[in-house]
């Protein structure tokens, strides 16, 4: 007896819906978002549980919740649906979903294989960016009163005092105030740096390729297949940190480590007469097999904002 269970969750109070295999509507009711009262409901259902849960910030506290509970937990990324919408018709979508098979975009989750590195990754990200935009501000205030080449020693708690005597007192306070926030975040970058180092693991990226206008004419006016390029890339399922990460790693190999064997393979590839971005996400993707991961790559890739989503 399969019961096909679809869940629509907000952060006060959760819709669940539960159909049969037939697609007869058994059962709706609305739950309070905490994990007793959620998982509680899952209990009562009878029979073969298959929970279709969106993708969302909960969505992989709830993967947490339900896995042990239900005999199959699928997350979707939910196609855009025009009308109306409510929090019941979008359960009964997924459960309807889910029983039909017509699920279009799944998400991978694995807590407890890959939780601790995208936190991680996001965290130096974060302290990363905070930390930059604050260094920016205080660089600010220097060249608002026509000061340059200041370089890192604003930035440095003990080289910092020269530069601060240079300002008027008014400018001299906020720049201090900002620079003792800068110092903060500085420490709290060097302290998620030394956690994504701990939490290096092997992942895994995926490749898809892409086409159009597959066809043209040649000098004769028949029709053939055109000998184009296709634009390959990372699906869009992909965790777009990750995908920072390692095709930062790629550019740190081929900008700064020519004598590195990878960095040898890129060259050959080259030499093979492979486009240069395909050669280079084939390094990014031979570095997440490996789980290479080195400072320098990760700097490299946080830092480096031309990347492309």
């Amino acid at each position: 007896m399969d019961r096909y269970i679809g869940l629509d969750a907000h952060v006060q109070s959760c819709t669940f819906v539960v159909m049969s295999a037939a697609g007869k509507r058994l059962r709706e009711q609305v739950v309070e978002t905490n994990a007793e009262a959620l998982q509680d409901f899952i209990r009562s259902v009878t029979g073969q549980k298959h929970l279709c849960v969106e993708e969302g910030a909960m969505s992989e506290w709830m993967y947490e919740l339900f896995e042990p509970l239900v005999d199959e937990i699928v997350v979707v990324v939910p196609e855009r649906s025009k009308g109306n919408k409510n929090d019941s018709k979008d359960a009964w979508a997924r459960a309807e979903q889910l029983r039909c098979g017509s699920i279009q975009r799944a998400v991978y989750k694995a807590p407890q294989k890959f939780t601790a590195l995208r936190e991680a990754v996001r965290a130096y990200e974060i302290s990363q960016r905070d930390m930059i935009r604050a260094k920016n501000r205080v660089n600010a205030i220097y060249r608002s009163r026509g000061f340059s080449g200041m370089g890192a020693e604003v930035y440095d708690i003990e080289k910092r005092k020269e530069w601060l005597e240079k300002l008027p007192s008014h400018r001299r306070a906020l720049a201090l105030l900002l620079s003792t926030q800068l110092d903060g975040l500085q420490d709290a970058h060097k302290r998620a740096e030394d956690w994504l180092r701990e939490e290096a693991k092997r992942v895994a990226l995926g490749i898809v390729t892409h086409s159009s206008s597959d066809w043209g004419r040649n000098s004769q006016g028949a029709w053939e297949r055109r000998q184009t390029a296709q634009p390959r890339g990372l699906n869009r399922n992909r965790n777009p940190i990750l995908k920072r990460v390692f095709r930062g790693a790629a550019d740190a190999v081929i900008n700064t480590l020519p004598k590195h064997p990878l960095h040898v393979a890129y060259q050959r590839a080259l030499a093979a007469g492979t486009k240069p971005n395909w050669a280079r996400l084939t390094l990014a993707r031979r570095l997440a097999a490996c789980g290479i991961l080195s400072l320098s790559s990760l700097g490299t890739a946080m830092s480096d904002h031309s990347l492309s989503l």
